[in-house]
């Protein structure tokens, strides 16, 4: 038995990049290589049972952190008299880019995340279960990406989306 989510979506599946997190033991993950690599360039063991699905969490709560980072940096770029779409570019290809930025800027993929099939207020719902479960309460990262749902309303609302 493994864990292994996926990170990398429709377009890594296309191109075979997909990322797939694997936990369980080492024998078990080896014996399951071929088959994912034939669909996966990325499988690495990362820990026990369970790690895998963790870790993915995490990956997911830190891309909706910077992408309530990359809304807030745009708002004060327009409220400093920057034309956001120039500032989203400039940053794109900058020391600030992320992923988070870039779904931000791709029209496609905010309707998906403020639709109905949404996962982003699922994970950050998760994470913070299995955090409060080992004890550890809330952290930064959770702190940072509690704000991702209600600045993709914003941001919609103020019809930002695809810069």
């Amino acid at each position: 038995l493994l864990d292994a989510p996926v990170s990398g979506g429709a377009k890594g599946a296309a191109v075979g990049t997909l990322t797939v997190l694997l936990g369980g033991d080492a024998e078990t993950v080896a014996s399951a290589m071929p088959v994912l690599r034939s669909f996966a360039s990325n499988c690495p063991h990362v820990g026990a049972l369970g790690a895998g699905q963790m870790l993915k969490l995490i990956n997911n709560n830190l891309c909706y952190a910077n992408l309530s980072l990359s809304i807030a940096a745009l708002d004060l770029a327009k409220t400093l008299g920057i034309n956001p779409a120039m500032a989203s570019a400039v940053i794109a290809k900058s020391s600030g880019a992320s992923h988070g930025l870039d779904l931000i800027r791709n029209d496609a993929s905010v309707k998906k995340m403020t639709g109905n099939t949404s996962n982003v207020a699922k994970d950050i719902k998760h994470l913070m279960d299995v955090t409060e479960q080992c004890g550890i309460g809330s952290s930064a990262l959770i702190e940072a990406s509690l704000m991702a749902p209600e600045k993709l309303k914003e941001y919609v609302a103020a019809g930002s989306t695809g810069l």
